[in-house]
This record gives C-alpha cells, structure tokens and sequence, in this order.
C-alpha cells in the first residue's frame, strides 16, 4: 500500500514538474514576443521620425546635461532614477547587496516636463529632485533621448513598463533645472488615467507661477498647488525656506514662509534660553541679556525664522525668571540683572518692530503672526514686571525708543494719590506726541489705591507702533471658538468670571441692563472686518494675587485714529489670548464706547491688558472687471496720446515755415512727452524686476520734469514775445537747451544720491511715496506752475493793456476825424 502510495505521488510531481516547464516555456515565449514588438516598434518609430536614440548617465550627485544640434529639440523617450544593473556608477565593482529593482516612477515625468521641445538642458541626480524610492542604494539617473526636427504641441504619452515601487503620480515642488532656451510654451507633468503612464501637455506660461527672486532666493516656477522647498539664505545647509504656487488664480501665494530658517548666531542664542530652561543660572541670564542686545544688529537682514527664535529665546528667559522668583522670591538680590535684562528685551522688542523689518515678519505664515505679536507683547509686560517687583521705593523707570514706549511706576499709597495717566511728559517720541492729541489712558486713584500693596501700588504702561497690523483674527480662531468654546482660552474673561463677586448686584445689573450678552461667535463676525485703527495701549497692575481682575472703577482711554477718512463704526476692544498657546484675538467683553469723533474714540473698561479701537474702514475694492476697464483706457489713451504727438512733431519738422525757438519749444516737448509715454507703456508695471525697475522710474522721473520744463520755457517765451519785444529778436534757444535737459538732470542725480531705493515701488515703477521722496518730482512741478501762472497773468495784463491802448487810439482817431 505505502508502495502503491509513493508510485502515485511520483507520477503526480512528474506531471506537475512537466506543466511548470511548459508554464515556462510559454512564459519565456511571450517575453520574447513583447519584446520583439517592443523592438519593432522602436524601429519603426526611429525610422518614421528620422532619428536615433542617445542615452547618457549621471551617477548621484552629479550633474548631467543633454544638448541636440542647432535646428533640433530634445524629445524623451525613457528616464529612471535609481538602479536596474550593477555595471553604471559602480567603480568599486562591488554589490554591497544593492537592489537592480529601483526604479523611480516621476523621473519620467520630471525630465520630460523641462526638456521636451528644448535644445539643451541640464539637472544634477539627487533624492530631492526625484526622490528615495530605495534608501541606501547608490543611484544614477538615467536619461534616453532623441533629437528632432522641430518641436511637437500635441500631448505625447510615454509608456513606463517597468515596475513601480511607490506609485507618486504628482510632480515634484521644484526643480533646479536651468532652460537655456526661453521657450513660448512650457511643458506641465499630469497623471493619466492609467498608473504606468504621464501624459506630457503643453501648457500657456500663464498656468505656472513664474520665477523669481525675493528674500535672496531665486525661486524656480512651479505648477498650481505645488510648494518649492529651497536653501535658507542665512543657512544655506537648511532647505526649509518654502513658497506655494496658488491654482486659482495661478500665482504665488502670499509671502515666502522662512519661519524655520534661522541663522547661526540666533540659534546660539535659542540654545542659551534652552539651557536656561534646564538649568537656571544667572550667569547664564547675563550671558544672554548680553548676546540679545547684539543680535539683531548682527543679523542683516533678519529672516522669520531669526525674529520668531528671538522672541521664543525672549519668551523663555522671562518665564524661567519668573518661574525662578515664584520658587525662592531673590529677585531683589540680582536687580541689576533684572534691569539689564529688561533693557535688553526692550531694545530687541523695538528694533523687531521697525518699518525695515516688515519683511521679516511677512515672512511668517500669516495665520501665526499673530502669535508671535502677542509673544512680544506677553514678553514686554513680564519683563516689566520683573522691574517693578525689584523696586521698593515711589519712582519712575521710562524706557522710549523710536517703535515703543514703557514705563514701570511705582506710586506710595500712604499719602495723596491722584488720577495715574499714560504716557505723559515732553521726551516722547513723535508718534507719541501728545500736542497732536495722541492716545492715552487714565487709572482711577481709587483703583490705584486698591490694588497697593505694603503701601505701594505698582504699575507697568506701555504703548506701541507698528504692532497693530500683525494683531489680526484669523478664521481659525473662529473653528476653535466652535470645537472648544472661545472663552476657555481667553485669560482675562476667566479671571473677570473668577472674581464677579467684586462686582455689587446693582452693578451687575447696571451691566447687564447696557450690554446685552452677545456669543462669541457674534463677536468674531462682527469684529473680523473691522481694522485695528489706532495705537496699542496697555495698563497692568503688579500683584500676581490679583491680576486681571474686574475693576470697581473703569479704566479710561482716548484713542486717536490713525485713518480719519472713511473710517466709522469703532469698537472699544482688548486682545484676549491664552497664556498658554499665545493665540488670542480682539474682544469688545467689558468695554464701553463713551464717545468718538472724526479724530478720537473713548472708551471704558472693567478690566486691564492691550487696549485699542477696531473701525470700518470703507475702502473701494475695485472688481476684475474695472481693473480690466482702467487698464483699457490708460493705455488706449498712453497709445493714442503717443500717436498725436508723433503726428504733432512731424507738423513741427516738415514745415520750414514755421522754424523759430518757439516751435524748436513745441518740438522738444512733444518728443519728450512721446518717449515719456512709451517707456510709461513698457516698463511702470515691471516692479518684479528691482534694477529694470528703478531704472524705469529714473528714466520717467527725468523725461516729465524735462517735458515740464519745457512748458516753463513756453511761458517764458511769451513773456519775452509779449513784453521784451527787442529781446525776442535775439535766440535765446541753446540757454533753453541748457536749461531743460541740465536742472532735470542734477535733480535726478541728487534724487538718486539721497536715495536711490526711492525709485520703484512694489506695485509700480515709479516715485516712492516714503520719506517724502515724491517731492523730488513734486516740488519741481510745483514751482513750475506757480512760475507759468505768473507768466500767464502778465502777459494777459499786457494783452489786455494793448487792447485798451487800441480802443483809446480808434476813439481818439474817429474824433478828430
């Protein structure tokens, strides 16, 4: 039986080994077959076109570039990155137990995307181009192309047989592809339907966000939706600066984000407040108040990865101070370090918040922007506090500086108290000027007294500029306020909650009566659209017992506008943020408008922190559709002005007789005002381009104050014509010539010594409006015209005198006749 069972089962494995053979035998048929159709096709597709493959190679790291024959483009026909032999890039000659199965499913597409239709073309084999698709293998790229008459603009499909090990059917971000070749079309990567192909289209510019350089990085183009990772230009090791392409419409959007670039110096200074956070130290405190002091001005320019690490350093250091107080209360042992450390973080705070560094904070995602002002302003306040709890006797510290203004007050609660106002004195800076009625705000005494403690009341001010356009809600503020309720993170409602019971009933219902409850999510839609319209001004008491506390006696301010025209509907607010998590957003709770003007808001709270007015700025959005019709017409009538002043010149030139100084004026105005307008035309919007740019600006800058120049000696020449009747005989042209192309010209040059950033601006090319520079073209024109009036009223008198004479003359004659 066993016998019969083994005679069975070897038979049953001799068939099953003969059907695997024939499995093989069909399979190693049907490779073949496929193979040769392949080659067929290959062929007959060579010979159709009328050109032969070429293949080159780069191994990892290298750069590899493809060129064809003048008269020809690159067509490509198969890319891999990774590794399919062991015989390319492998000098060593060594396996190291390497995979000949890595193949790359975008190099296909990413070649073909920026060599297509190209006469040359080059790209350096790296993981960050087409990624990793086998970690630790050494790879090579591996390009095979043909050169072609011509170019193609219809789609072109190129097969990938070969196996995909991670399916990306999405191009890549960027690229460092560099075109030597500016095309009229560009090529864009799309996924096809089927996972094995890329479908190659054709695509206008218009669909690509166009390169560019800003914040020192020139930015490759990119495909709708796409980010471009690049080197940060203050660490040039770090490739964490980043850009996204918009898809509708198709451009950049917003800013660069360069939060996570942070220069070397800065990130020492971050390690400090790191180790300060392990291991307190005030001899670590010291090393830092002095490294801060230094920081920014060693940082030019400041990226937002360098002022984000700056404020969070910032940040920590005046936690673990506090921290370090509230465990062993021997702040008053290392007052000079305190105030060393204040100072420190008060000139860092101004020097963040200058004009110039706008762009460091624009290079902060928006959404968080808001944060990190709310980070300087938590900072300020508690390093100010930190002061006040140091000083034990009445006084006065005032810190000013050209962006901010604070001041520790410590006031004896013994004696008299009066009203305490902020900011008051003569050496303020000139935002702050109180003559122009700038803003203010008045503690009760009776508050002051209250909130003394051991016979001291101890008060921090401050006062800010250019803080309040980073002070903005976000719409996910409004998605937190719906998951977790708005009010759970807002530190000053708790606490005003937390301590109700100050209030009396009848106060309670005073309130209630004139402030209706309103949701959170009321607040926000009805303040989102407003803009913060004055100053920042704060007011805090020291007293960690009772801070933010509802007050029996409301805080006063006066806020002055900053927008006077169009601007209606204030709202008395305070910036409510978590302690926590630093996001905040502006709230009306406890606030009372009192009064407001064309120039002033007043406003009463219940509590203190950042105070300001929000307002409706009613400003005229132009529509797609009127921006279409103003482009229209400015330029139909640049191009119709330039026709008639062309036509105008050759009446000028063509006819000999009408050759004298005034038609050689009318001459030289026409052409000027003609060249004027053309480079107008071709140049004012071309601010993408700085130095094209100012140039632009210089040149129309200089051929209109040569075209109002012109005009004056117009004037001039009438009133020689009309008055110095002998003078006119004698030709004063070449002084004219001398005049109208010499004063512009050293206007201009002075202009450009002075200030030459001042040409061109990031909407146009033409006069900035900052530090006055406009009145370089204003000024001229200015006393241009008052000069051609006076001209145009004398000769009038004298016109008018002429025909007088002559009436009297005819009168006279006809009498004695």
């Amino acid at each position: 039986m066993n016998g019969l069972w083994s005679v069975t089962t070897g038979q049953k494995r001799l068939e099953s080994d003969h059907i695997m053979h024939k499995l093989r035998n069909v399979n190693s048929v049907l490779i073949a077959v496929f193979g040769l159709i392949i080659c067929i096709h290959g062929i007959s597709s060579t010979n159709h076109s009328g050109f032969s493959p070429l293949s080159v190679f780069a191994c990892e790291g290298q750069e590899v570039k493809i060129e064809c024959p003048k008269g020809r483009t690159i067509q490509v026909m198969r890319s891999n990155y990774g590794r399919v032999t062991l015989s390319v890039c492998n000098e060593g000659s060594s396996t190291q137990g390497w995979d000949t199965t890595c193949i790359s499913s975008k190099a296909l597409g990413i070649v073909s995307s920026l060599c297509n239709n190209r006469s040359e073309c080059s790209t350096t084999a790296t993981n960050h181009l087409f990624g990793d698709t086998c970690e630790g293998i050494y790879k090579y790229l591996e390009i095979v192309y043909a050169c072609i008459e011509g170019g193609t603009s219809n789609p072109v499909t190129y097969p990938t047989k070969t196996p995909r090990l991670t399916p990306t059917p999405n191009p890549p971000s960027s690229s460092p592809f560099k075109s030597t070749e500016d095309t009229s079309s560009h090529i864009q990567v799309e996924p096809s339907t089927s996972d094995d192909t890329y479908s190659v289209v054709d695509k206008d510019p218009g669909s690509w966000c166009q390169g560019k350089r800003t914040r020192n990085i020139s930015w490759p183009r990119a495909r709708p939706g796409q980010t471009v990772l690049m080197n940060c230009p203050n660490n040039q090791a770090v490739m964490k600066a980043s850009w996204t392409c918009g898809e509708d419409p198709v451009e950049w959007l917003d800013q660069p984000d360069l939060s996570k670039c942070i220069s070397p110096s800065v990130v020492n200074l971050l390690e400090l407040a790191n180790e300060c956070e392990k291991q307190f130290s005030w001899k670590t405190i010291d090393v830092f108040a002095d490294d801060l002091s230094a920081c920014v001005d060693a940082q030019e320019p400041v990226f937002g990865g360098d002022l984000l690490s700056i404020l969070t350093a910032m940040q920590k250091v005046t936690n673990q101070i506090e921290n370090h107080v509230n465990r062993s209360g021997d702040l008053e042992d290392y007052s000079n370090l305190v105030f060393k450390v204040n100072q420190a973080v008060i000139d860092t705070s101004d020097k963040l918040l200058t004009e110039s560094r706008t762009e460091s904070w624009h290079d902060i995602p928006k959404t968080t922007r808001a944060d990190i002002a709310t980070i300087l302003l938590s900072t300020i306040e508690k390093s100010a506090h930190h002061v006040a709890s140091v000083t034990t006797n009445p006084t006065k510290f005032l810190s000013i500086r050209p962006n901010l203004v604070v001041e520790v007050r410590v006031v004896n609660t013994s004696g008299p108290v009066d009203n305490q106002v902020f900011p008051q004195g003569d050496f303020l800076p000139s935002f702050l000027n109180m003559t122009s009625g700038a803003s203010f705000i008045e503690l009760n005494r009776q508050t002051v007294i209250d909130f003394g403690v051991s016979g001291l009341s101890k008060m921090v001010f401050a006062t800010f500029n250019n803080i309040d356009k980073w002070l903005t809600m976000d719409d996910s503020l409004q998605e937190l306020e719906a998951d977790n309720g708005f009010h759970e993170i807002s530190s000053s409602k708790d606490a005003v909650d937390n301590y109700a019971n100050n209030y009396s009933q009848t106060e309670r219902n005073h309130e209630t009566a004139n402030e209706p409850p309103t949701s959170s999510r009321t607040e926000f839609v009805n303040l989102r659209n407003k803009t913060v319209n004055t100053r920042i001004i704060a007011a805090s008491f020291v007293s960690r017992d009772l801070q933010n506390v509802v007050l029996n006696e409301s805080v006063v301010f006066v806020m002055k506008h900053s927008e006077e025209e169009n601007a209606s509907d204030p709202s008395c607010v305070f910036w409510n943020y978590s302690k926590i998590s630093m996001k905040g957003r502006w709230s009306t709770y406890g606030c009372v408008l009192d009064y407001t003007n064309a120039t002033h808001t007043q406003c009463s709270c219940r509590h203190l922190t950042n105070f300001a007015v929000l307002m409706s700025i009613n400003e005229q959005q132009l529509t797609s559709i009127q921006k279409f019709s103003l482009s229209f017409l400015t330029y139909f009538g640049c191009i119709l002005s330039i026709i008639c002043l062309a036509v105008a010149f050759l009446t000028f030139h063509s006819f000999k007789n009408l050759q004298c100084d005034r038609n050689t004026i009318h001459k030289n105005l026409v052409i000027n005002l003609c060249i004027a307008e053309i480079i107008f035309l071709v140049g004012i919007v071309q601010y993408e381009a700085p130095t094209f740019c100012a140039i632009v600006a210089g040149l129309l800058h200089y051929l209109f104050l040569v075209s109002f120049l012109w005009m004056l000696l117009e004037g001039i020449q009438l009133y020689v014509m009309l008055v110095e009747v002998f003078e006119a005989e004698r030709s004063q042209i070449k002084w004219y010539y001398l005049s109208a192309y010499g004063i512009p010209a050293i206007i201009v040059f002075i202009s450009c010594i002075v200030n030459s950033g001042g040409y061109g601006t990031q909407s146009h090319c033409w006069l900035s409006t900052e530090k006055g520079f406009i009145w370089a073209f204003v000024g001229p024109v200015c006393v241009i015209v008052f000069i051609n009036l006076i001209m145009l009223s004398i000769a009038i008198y004298v016109m008018c005198s002429h025909a007088s004479n002559a009436v009297n003359a005819w009168k006279t004659k006809q009498k004695t006749t």
